[in-house]
């Protein structure tokens, strides 16, 4: 049953999702278009004023479909678990548990599918503004790539695990996070309940990001030495808190929704 509710709620967002990568695409080859527009010696004026409009636009709707893929998936789980909805979807035979997962799972894949379709769209872009590149331009692509592997190698490839752990934690913590303020906010009221999950959210925030600030105080970041213990002492107690955060928010969530929750 787990198996069909995650169907369902991933058919639900489907649509949507599919017609932000299209508009976010093909955005990326027009404005790919427009660059190589301008990259000719264009004597009208108002066509390079309508050609920078353009891209402009272009480039704005790529970071708007990469941000609304995000927002759809928790558009979805607050409309599919405390609105009308809510009815069905905690009455169906599933545990608690295996419920939130499903919404947590379209959460990821929305806020996943959000930094993927930007990255790839502003890829895109820059391939299409391009064109076939030439010798210089591969060599510079190639040297790019290079330089990135030269910079793990000084900063260390301990280090560049420990910071790929904690962006990973930490954005599936803020993640549970917004989905607690969201249920906070269906819990506490019932007319301004966006309002309620926004202002819980930013007041959560504002006391972690004091944490961190207060373990950080009179640290330095030295990142010379391949596992280095300074570096070590500074990331994992905010890895550490990320995860304490992301438990508590997750099976306070479970609490509210399993207790406290009223759709009527």
């Amino acid at each position: 049953m787990f198996a069909k509710l995650l169907k369902h709620d991933f058919r639900a967002v489907r649509g949507t999702l599919g017609l932000l990568c299209l508009i976010s695409l093909s955005s990326a080859f027009l404005g790919g278009g427009i660059l190589r527009l301008l990259e000719r010696d264009i004597q009208s004026d108002p066509v390079m004023v309508m050609s920078v409009l353009a891209l402009t636009i272009c480039i704005f709707a790529l970071i708007i479909c990469g941000a609304a893929c995000q927002f759809l998936s928790l558009f979805h789980f607050y409309k599919s678990r405390f609105t009308d909805q809510g009815y069905l979807i905690f009455t169906l035979p599933v545990t608690h548990h295996q419920n939130l997962l499903s919404a947590f799972l379209i959460c990821i894949l929305g806020c996943v599918l959000g930094m993927a379709l930007m990255c790839l769209s502003f890829g895109v872009l820059l391939l299409a503004a391009m064109g076939i590149p030439d010798t210089g331009e591969t060599d510079s692509i190639l040297a790019f790539f290079a330089s990135c592997g030269d910079l793990i190698q000084t900063v260390g490839l301990g280090n560049t695990v420990l910071m790929a752990a904690y962006l990973i934690i930490a954005s599936l913590s803020e993640l549970l996070l917004i989905m607690l303020s969201i249920t906070i906010g269906a819990v506490i009221t019932r007319r301004h309940k966006v309002l309620a999950a926004v202002g819980v959210y930013y007041g959560v925030h504002m006391a972690m990001s004091t944490v961190v600030t207060l373990i950080g105080v009179g640290t330095a970041l030295p990142l010379t030495v391949s596992g280095s213990p300074p570096f070590a002492q500074i990331m994992l107690p905010q890895l550490l808190l990320c995860l304490v955060v992301g438990i508590l928010s997750y099976f306070l969530m479970h609490y509210l929704t399993g207790k406290r929750l009223n759709l009527n």
